[in-house]
């Protein structure tokens, strides 16, 4: 699409029927690709890396699966997880770890299990794909 420099926006047609669905992949195992590694902190204050997965193989190629890990007292044992799901660490690890950058993480391969859960959000019905365990590729 052309730009016409700062502030102005192109005048040329746009072609809606281009834009991707972002219907939620069923449940199941899935192997995904990071493609997406994002430092936040969550609204309870806790860091948090933002994910975004595409998967790699099968009928569902190239969707989006988005996850939160939250580094908390709560959720460590789903941080070991998802590292050891990489290599980083030891599964049963209890030794301290330092996480890598967020940008050594993109490109990264290994499976992730989802389930499809409902729930309602401003009066309307979602569904989304919610990442359970992470595996080794």
């Amino acid at each position: 699409m052309k730009k016409y420099g700062k502030n102005k926006m192109s005048r040329e047609p746009i072609n809606f029927s281009e834009i991707e669905t972002l219907e939620p992949v069923p449940s199941g195992t899935y192997a995904v690709r990071i493609e997406e590694a994002n430092a936040q902190t969550s609204k309870k204050g806790n860091e948090m890396l933002a994910l975004r997965f595409a998967v790699a193989e099968g009928d569902y190629v190239g969707q989006n699966i988005f996850d939160y890990v939250t580094f908390s007292s709560k959720s460590l044992y789903r941080v070991r997880e998802f590292y050891a799901a990489l290599g980083f660490c030891e599964a049963d690890s209890e030794e301290e770890f330092t996480p890598p950058e967020d940008s050594e993480l993109i490109g990264l391969e290994l499976q992730v299990k989802v389930k499809l859960e409902t729930s309602e959000y401003d009066g309307e019905i979602r569904n989304k794909s919610v990442v359970k365990k992470y595996y080794t590729l």
